[in-house]
């Protein structure tokens, strides 16, 4: 098996794995991410940083950025352009509840 084909099997694992979280273990990771994202924010005084907006499947960070967004942390975000081109944009605090939904 090539770097590809085993890049794509833990991706699918860790999809499956992902998928298969109760609730309760989401809150908690949810509310782990933010605490640990707070404690980095304040450990390396964070002015600005990069983050992704997470779809359904995905680490539960929405939480953890609104509130770096609350402290005066600048989050920045990936977003798709009509043109296909990448662009940057920073969230508002609150956004970001709104951005998840839309993704």
């Amino acid at each position: 098996m090539g770097n590809a084909d085993d890049k794509a099997e833990l991706r699918s694992f860790i999809r499956l794995t992902r998928s298969a979280r109760s609730q309760s273990d989401r809150t908690t990771a949810e509310q782990d991410f933010a605490d640990f994202l707070a404690f980095l924010s304040d450990q390396f005084s964070w002015n600005r940083i990069a983050a992704f907006i997470p779809t359904e499947t995905e680490p539960p960070i929405a939480r953890g950025l609104d509130a770096l967004v609350r402290k005066g942390v600048s989050v920045i975000v990936p977003v798709s352009l009509p043109e296909g081109l990448l662009d940057w944009v920073a969230l508002d605090s609150g956004s970001i509840d709104t951005t998840v939904q839309d993704s």
